[in-house]
Formats: structure tokens, sequence, C-alpha cells
């Protein structure tokens, strides 16, 4: 993998081509560039490992921050320096540093550093720099070309979803009308029926109550005669009982047969309460 960053280095701007070897485990092959002048060097994977010794870490935490420090990606909310300066034995060599800064102590610590030599041809090694910037470049387009069809892929897709739920809308609308035509029909219709069904329940009602009534009526005009009867007989004496009287019970009469010389014969009808005094009542003349 092989990267280019922009970085600062004690005021003065540097570009940096790193090729990353194994994920960085392998070590990096640097690329360092003002613009005028170009510095190289490589670290394998036994500095690496001196190095992480060095600063205290485990070997992968600090491959994966040192990838982070030389390729400035992934970087998130960490923040790293850099240094360069020159070899007091060789002026032309460059001493490279990446140093983690902690905002929170305001400290920061040396992660690694690398001798750097001056190119032997610093026109290839901006060569370099330029050809991977300008591959960057095309590689970009095209991924930005891809993006763009599949926004215009999408935008089309959306552009006919809006239309259909626009029509799926107006069906909506249109179905919810038609419905609620038929909906008031067949209420309106129920509430007829019912309107229908308590007339004729009232009418029920009131022809049973004018039948009861009648009924009544029927039952104590049939019941008036009969008390009248009753007290008739209960009034008169002499009239004839329905079978309660017994005989004893009944006046008993006696007749009186006299017999006369020339004026014939003379009944005498005597009743029952005779004994007591009760007047006697002549009988017919045969």
């Amino acid at each position: 993998m092989r990267t280019l960053c922009k970085l600062q280095a004690g005021g003065q701007t540097f570009y940096l081509l790193t090729n990353v070897v194994q994920n960085g485990r392998e070590g990096f092959q640097l690329t360092l560039c003002d613009g005028l002048t170009a510095w190289t060097g490589h670290v394998d994977g036994d500095d690496m490992q001196e190095m992480a010794d060095e600063s205290g870490m485990e070997f992968e935490m600090f491959v994966a921050e040192s990838v982070r420090a030389l390729t400035r990606e992934n970087m998130g909310d960490i923040t790293f320096h850099y240094s360069v300066e020159i070899q007091e034995e060789d002026v032309t060599c460059r001493q490279f540093s990446w140093k983690k800064y902690i905002p929170s102590e305001k400290v920061r610590f040396q992660l690694g550093s690398i001798k750097l030599r001056e190119a032997v041809s610093p026109g290839e090694a901006m060569q370099q720099i330029f050809d991977h910037a300008l591959g960057k470049v095309e590689e970009l387009k095209h991924t930005i070309s891809d993006v763009q069809k599949e926004k215009d892929r999408l935008s089309g897709e959306r552009t006919k979803a809006l239309e259909r739920l626009e029509k799926y809308v107006a069906q909506k609308e249109e179905m919810e009308r038609d419905l609620y035509a038929k909906f008031v029909v067949v209420v309106n219709d129920k509430k007829a029926k019912i309107r229908q069904l308590k007339d004729e329940l009232a009418q029920a009602r009131e022809m049973g109550t004018t039948q009861q009534s009648r009924k009544v009526s029927q039952t104590k005009k049939r019941d008036a005669p009969s008390d009248s009867g009753d007290n008739d007989t209960d009034k008169n004496p002499d009239s004839e009982d329905d079978g309660d009287t017994t005989d004893e019970e009944r006046p008993r009469r006696k007749v009186w047969k006299n017999t006369a010389g020339a004026g014939g014969d003379l009944d005498l009808e005597l009743g029952g309460e005779d004994e007591e005094g009760a007047d006697l009542e002549p009988a017919t003349k045969r």
C-alpha cells in the first residue's frame, strides 16, 4: 500500500510518500520531499520491533500507531507531531521522527525515528511522488464517476418511486371516496330499517295494549250479570236453590183441606213458619 500525505515539521511543509509493507509489520519505505530535495529511507521489521521496545509499547499497537502517523489515515482524534533535523555528521542526511501528542495531558512522546539519506536523483523521487499523486487522482476520478452513476441511478429510481407514490395516493383517495359513498348508502339504509323496526315495535306494543284492554273489559262485562243474579237469589227467599240447600232447610208447606157442605172445598196452605205464628194464606179454589 502506497500513500502520499502532506505534513508540517519545524514550520516547513514536506510531502511524505510511504510504502507500507505487510500492513507495517515488515516496515516502511519512506520518501520525504520539500519541493527541491528528496530524502529516502527504509525501516524493516527488526527496526520496528526495536523502536516498539524503546517506546514501551506492544508491537501490534506500535505498528498501528506508526501506520496512522506515516499515512495520516484513520487518525480520528489522534494528533501526531513531526520533526526533520539535519544530521551533524552528514548535512545531506535528515533525521525524521514522528511523535504522538496527548492534548489532555499536553504531553507528546516519540514513537519512532528513521535516518533519511538524500536521494541520488531528486527528480526521480519527485517523479514518483507526482506519479503517485496523478494515479491517485485518476483513481478518485473513477470512484467519483462510479459514485455519480450510482447517484444518477438512485435519483432516477427515486423519481419513478415518487411518480408511483403519487399515482397510488390518487388511487387511494379515489377508493376512499368510492367506499365512503357506498358506506353512506349502507348506513342510511340501516337507519331507515331501524326506524321501520322501531315503528313496527311501537305499533305491536300499542296493539297488544289495546287487545289487553278489550279482554279486561269483556271479562268485566261477563262477570257483571252473574253477580246480579246471585244478589236476586239472595233477596228472594222463595226462589229455588242450586242444590246447596238441604231438605230440612227448605220451608215446608202444609195444605189443610176443609170440606164445606155447599160451598165446596177450601184449601189452606201453611208455610214452614206456621209454628211460629205465621199468617195462613188461603189456597185458590178449585
